[in-house]
C-alpha cells in the first residue's frame, strides 16, 4: 500500500521548513517531494498533517533514566 503525507513541513537546516509531501509504501520512506506536486495514483491513501513539522528518524533526546538510583520518581 502506498500513502501520500500532505500539509506537512520537513526543516531544512538553521530555522527554516519546506513544504513537501512524504511517500511512503509499505512502511518504508520512498520519496520527499515538494508540496502539491502531484495527484492521488491509484489505490494511493492521502493523510492530511494539517501543517505539522515532521522529523523523520529523529529521536526524542530529552531523556530521563530513572533507574537506578531514583526509582522513586
Amino acid at each position: 500500500m502506498r500513502t501520500r503525507y500532505v500539509n506537512l513541513r520537513i526543516s531544512t537546516g538553521e530555522n527554516a521548513t519546506e513544504a513537501v509531501e512524504l511517500l511512503v509504501e509499505d512502511g518504508r520512506f520512498e520519496e520527499i517531494r515538494p508540496a502539491g506536486e502531484d495527484t492521488a495514483a491509484g489505490d494511493e491513501e492521502w493523510i492530511n498533517l494539517e501543517g505539522a513539522l515532521v522529523l523523520p528518524g529523529a529521536i526524542d533526546g530529552h531523556v530521563h533514566f530513572d533507574d537506578p538510583g531514583f526509582t522513586h520518581r
